[in-house]
């Protein structure tokens, strides 16, 4: 029975390919996007499951379908997180601030993966190679069906060159490569795919708009938000869109228009809270409140670091990729040509500007440039299209290419481990002469990039890249004929209702399982969130290398306070007494540093740095 079922799969496997090679042949612009593709993800990716983040998404979809759950005891366990990445919420149960739409929407894959599991005999738990594998693909899946959408898109509206150029230098030239092929389990390239889908389903209705679409537009608005919860402010595109319309007397023009429009943004409404109910669900077990929405107490909503957060060296989106710019630009641009369209991206790109930059951490932890715009992709790639389309389409082609070079010469250097992403590494002479020094040795680079892809061997890697590329055909299909699909009323729509209805049982069964933890356990991790101590720690640092040391002592003092138990704040809280002149304070950080850790060297040279300093005071 396993080998007639293996013989077919290997049949259609073959089928597959031979139609892909055909296609090939053709050489069509979306056929070099399949087969890069496909290379890229056999080469690159990687399976990175450390914690918290990484392992706390895919928590969700492992607790859920094979616990039927939301108790993350195990998952953590396994992950093998520190005790201050995780803290007892209010009501008793075990925190997990990270959000569940990622997770719910690799539970196909997920599933897939337990299929393989049990037919290679590997260990039926959630964690074996066939699970992880399997999502990794999934993921992979997502991004490359977001790049074809975005390619088709653009397509129609500037051709096949200026396309498959803007969604390729976009690609390499923003974070969306690396939170493809190396951060694939956090939310990111997921997110991407969601987003991407939602904008264009969008405008592609901006003109007349049904009540299916409506629904459509609203359920795909809430599976964005449910993903991360801050893509609610790309919602602001359809305030934009009333606006103008209103403007231009759209709702003049016809009596009833405007009342068809709020029928169908009720619509929208309706379907966009049908898509969040798995979140409040959760929300209002977990914490007590529907709206409860973790993380929020790290908004700076009227201090936001706009400037640092866009031009910083410490993760700053314009230093690190800095094709964002070409594709901001040529947002503008597009105004001439279709003004709702770009006045609502552009409304919905300066919302993440203002969002990102308002987040206390605003460098967003170990990120790859800034990583929260890795799902806007799509915008940039757009705008990029529409500044080619210009005219001068050399000179704008060329700056991109170098643009989209230095990213991706960051991300090598990241591989390589010298411009490592938990430590601040300060953009100075030695800096720039290592990235100079990859340039002339580009042999290093294959190794450097070579991914995991879960640990496989590379028969099976090999296969699970056939595979992806046969599905990329389809999906290149598919979203060659996005705008047929949308306007197909109940296929899409009876789809899209039929996966939130999935995820809404699934987690209302994984919440009322779920039972509190024990109170022995409780007292043990306490109810305050402590993980921020280590980015408030690489922030002071940040800041002290900037000679800002009133704002640094800020910033270790807030890492203190979350771990006091840490004696790294304290060594620099020491550091930056002694700069400023305050001998005995930095000599009492001091000493509280080595207390806590006796074989701490840093701080004992520090200690004889300060008193020998003491010593020449008193000589003089």
């Amino acid at each position: 029975m396993i080998w007639i079922f293996l013989k077919r799969a290997m049949i259609i496997l073959y089928r597959g390919s031979i139609k892909l090679f055909r296609a090939i042949m053709k050489f069509s612009h979306a056929t070099i996007l399949i087969v890069l593709f496909s290379i890229l993800s056999f080469w690159m990716a990687n399976a990175y499951f450390a914690p918290p983040d990484f392992a706390a998404y895919y928590s969700y979809t492992r607790s859920l379908l094979h616990d039927g759950d939301l108790d993350f005891s195990d998952e953590y366990e396994h992950f093998e997180f520190q005790k201050h990445m995780l803290y007892i919420t209010g009501k008793g149960y075990l925190s997990n601030d990270w959000p569940m739409g990622a997770g719910l929407l690799w539970s196909g894959f997920y599933l897939l993966g337990s299929v393989a599991a049990r037919f290679f005999g590997s260990e039926t738990n959630g964690f074996s190679q066939p699970y992880f594998s399997l999502v990794l693909t999934g993921i992979l899946f997502y991004v490359g069906s977001g790049l074809f959408a975005a390619y088709h898109f653009l397509r129609k509206r500037y051709g096949a060159k200026i396309s498959l150029w803007s969604v390729l230098l976009c690609f390499f030239g923003t974070p969306l490569l690396f939170y493809t092929f190396y951060g694939a389990l956090m939310s990111h390239a997921t997110g991407f795919f969601i987003v991407t889908l939602f904008i264009i389903v969008w405008a592609e209705t901006i003109k007349e708009r049904t009540p299916a679409q409506w629904a459509l537009l609203g359920a795909l608005g809430g599976i964005m938000t449910l993903t991360r919860p801050q893509h609610i402010a790309t919602l602001i595109v359809l305030l934009v869109e009333a606006f103008i319309k209103h403007r231009e007397g759209a709702f003049k023009s016809r009596a009833d228009y405007a009342a068809q429009y709020i029928k169908g943004a009720l619509v929208a409404f309706a379907a966009f809270i049908f898509a969040l109910l798995p979140l409040f669900f959760y929300w209002s077990k977990f914490f007590g409140n529907p709206f409860h929405m973790p993380k929020l107490e790290e908004m700076r909503w009227f201090r936001p670091a706009i400037f640092e957060m866009l031009f910083s060296d410490y993760h700053g989106l314009l230093p690190w990729t800095p094709i964002v710019l070409l594709g901001a630009l040529g947002l503008f641009l597009l105004w001439k040509k279709e003004r709702i369209l770009a006045a609502g991206l552009i409304a919905a790109l300066l919302m993440q500007i203002y969002i990102n930059s308002a987040n206390e951490v605003w460098w967003a932890g170990g990120s790859f440039s800034n990583r929260r715009f890795t799902e806007y992709g799509f915008i940039f790639m757009l705008g990029l299209a529409a500044l080619f389309s210009e005219g001068r389409m050399k000179f704008w082609l060329i700056s991109a290419i170098l643009f989209s070079a230095w990213s991706f010469l960051l991300v090598i250097a990241e591989r390589l481990g010298f411009n490592t992403l938990d430590h601040y590494i300060p953009w100075n002479k030695t800096f720039f002469y290592e990235m100079t020094a990859l340039l002339v040795a580009p042999w290093r680079w294959f190794p450097a990039l070579w991914g995991d892809y879960a640990k496989i061997s590379i028969i099976y890697r090999i296969i699970l890249a056939l595979l992806l590329a046969n599905a990329l055909v389809f999906a290149d299909y598919i979203a060659a004929h996005l705008k047929n699909y949308i306007n197909r009323k109940r296929l899409v729509l009876a789809l899209i209702i039929t996966v939130l209805l999935f995820f809404n049982i699934l987690v209302l069964v994984g919440v009322v399982r779920t039972r509190p933890q024990p109170p022995e356990i409780a007292a043990l991790l306490g109810q305050s969130n402590r993980f921020l101590w280590f980015n408030y720690y690489e922030y002071g640092y940040y800041l002290l290398s900037k000679k800002r040391l009133h704002k640094a002592l800020a910033a270790f003092q807030k890492a203190h306070d979350l771990m006091p138990s840490q004696p790294q704040p304290l060594r620099y809280l020491g550091t930056i007494y002694e700069e400023l002149g305050d001998y005995d304070k930095a000599e009492k950080y001091y000493l509280d540093a080595f207390a806590l850790d006796p074989k701490y060297q840093n701080v004992r040279i520090s200690l004889d740095r300060l008193r020998a300093k003491r010593r020449m005071n008193q000589f003089r």
